[in-house]
């Protein structure tokens, strides 16, 4: 049978049409797709419905079609040794979940053994029942019913015999754990990742989601590097979004912290001779450097520099000052020369900065000084909030295009460690096609209770949007631009 229907041609009343004028049709009509729809849980019939968004079913191996939103079950039909006695289970919930859902048939091995269903997550073991021989009694009708009985494994799954001659009276055998197979997601699914409470501090959850479904989404991930020193908030991206080198978006931390130093004061109450230290080390390893000055006993010494230890408590770095002195062996360099031999050492020059600490640096210490530790410095901690790495990463240029930020509760949280790197997950590709010609409105109720059967769908026209059974989303409607979309008596 071969439906051939023309725009110019079809007359018939269809109530969610706001005209025929401009209708356009599909000629050749299309196959719906039996397993695709779901039985009405009532019924039992599977019955599509005029005004359905319907689409090619992308992942089957024929031309069928099946309704937009509505995805595709999973579904395991058995095959048994034997007569009568096979099952078609189908998954209750529409998409890639239903995958996960195994079914076995156990033999207990013993005899008089009642017909039992247990549930584990996703996992239903049906404990046969046996008669006094020991020898399986249990028929495929006794099974649908002891899974229709049982409340964890009813809210999983529906059983139901497969077409044709099969009344279930036959007797069944044992079955290996076996998943269902084929759900596919309604139409599509961006992938997410929700962060959780970080480091235990309260209002750090966010929830990450891919900006496009699909499985791309599933090749980003999320790090959180804390621990710089007196650094801004940045984001930076590595990868090319494959399975192989995925996206690495990291939000860098900004952080605080505390560089040692140390304020010398006029020396020997000498005027314009105070100096302040800086560790050039990041936080408490600042303050294991030391400063001394030395006033050499004898005559015509030059100025100098050394560096002895190896940073550590018990042997801290020790920039030694040797002073210049004058024939009659008294001290003669000043503050800035001092400043400037330490800022240019090769060693002390890379621990320390040197400046003076008042307007002028042209006074001379005459005695010895130190060793006197640098003090204060403290390690950076993370100081971004919530709401200042949710902003970064929606205004950033690469990362905005990729996914979206948002607060799981309160946003004033800072988390305080590193996270990450994790993948969001659950992408999943739309299984209907919205190619022109392979996406449109269907146009009549047709059953495939029995199996698949023809139907005819509209790409063009004008209907009434609160007639459909379902409102038109941004996706159908850019997939039907010859459709208008209206309002009742507009």
């Amino acid at each position: 049978m071969t439906l051939n229907i023309q725009s110019e041609s079809y007359t018939n009343p269809v109530a969610f049409l706001a005209s025929h004028k401009g209708l356009m049709v599909k000629s050749g009509g299309i196959t719906l797709s039996h397993i695709a729809k779901a039985p009405d849980p009532i019924t039992a019939k599977r019955i599509y419905h005029a005004g359905e968004f319907v689409g090619r079913i992308t992942s089957s191996p024929s031309v069928l079609y099946g309704t937009y939103g509505e995805g595709v079950r999973a579904r395991l039909v058995t095959a048994l040794a034997g007569v009568n006695n096979d099952v078609v289970w189908t998954a209750r919930t529409v998409g890639t979940g239903g995958n996960a859902i195994t079914i076995a048939y156990v033999d207990p091995g013993g005899n008089n053994q009642p017909l039992g269903v247990v549930v584990v997550a996703n996992a239903i073991t049906v404990n046969l029942a046996t008669g006094s021989a020991g020898a399986i009694t249990s028929t495929a009708a006794q099974i649908i019913a002891a899974i229709r009985a049982s409340v964890a494994a009813n809210a999983l799954v529906y059983g139901e015999l497969p077409p044709g001659n099969n009344d279930g009276h036959g007797v069944v055998i044992a079955l290996a754990p076996t998943a269902l197979s084929g759900g596919v997601s309604p139409v599509g699914q961006a992938a997410s990742l929700t962060t959780g409470v970080i480091g235990g501090v309260a209002n750090t959850s966010v929830i990450y989601t891919a900006k496009t479904k699909g499985l791309n989404g599933n090749y980003i991930q999320v790090a959180y590097a804390a621990g710089g020193f007196k650094t801004p908030l940045s984001i930076s991206t590595v990868g090319n979004g494959t399975a192989a080198n995925p996206y690495v978006i990291t939000v860098n931390l900004a952080c605080n912290g505390t560089s040692a130093s140390l304020v010398t004061g006029n020396i020997n109450a000498v005027a314009n001779t105070d100096i302040t230290y800086t560790s050039r080390l990041n936080g408490i390893a600042g303050n294991n450097i030391r400063i001394q000055y030395d006033c050499p006993a004898g005559a015509g010494a030059a100025l100098g520099v050394t560096v002895t230890g190896i940073g550590t408590a018990a042997l801290p770095y020790v920039i030694l000052v040797s002073l210049a002195t004058a024939g009659a062996g008294v001290a003669t360099s000043t503050a800035a020369q001092i400043i400037d031999a330490v800022n240019n050492h090769p060693i002390a020059g890379l621990l320390v900065t040197a400046a003076k600490t008042g307007a002028l640096d042209t006074g001379v210490p005459l005695v010895d000084y130190g060793p006197t530790t640098l003090a204060g410095g403290l390690d950076g901690v993370a100081t971004s909030t919530i709401a200042q790495i949710i902003a970064a990463v929606n205004a950033h240029f690469f990362t905005s295009q990729l996914i979206t930020a948002a607060a799981v509760g309160a946003d004033t949280g800072v988390p305080l460690v590193n996270y990450g790197a994790v993948a969001l997950s659950g992408g999943a590709e739309i299984d209907i096609s919205m190619l022109p010609d392979e996406f449109g409105i269907l146009l009549q109720e047709v059953d495939v209770t029995l199996g698949n059967a023809l139907g005819g769908i509209m790409y063009g026209g004008k209907v009434i949007s609160a007639r459909l059974p379902a409102a038109p989303d941004a996706d159908v409607i850019a997939a039907l631009p010859h459709v208008v979309f209206s309002v009742e008596n507009a």
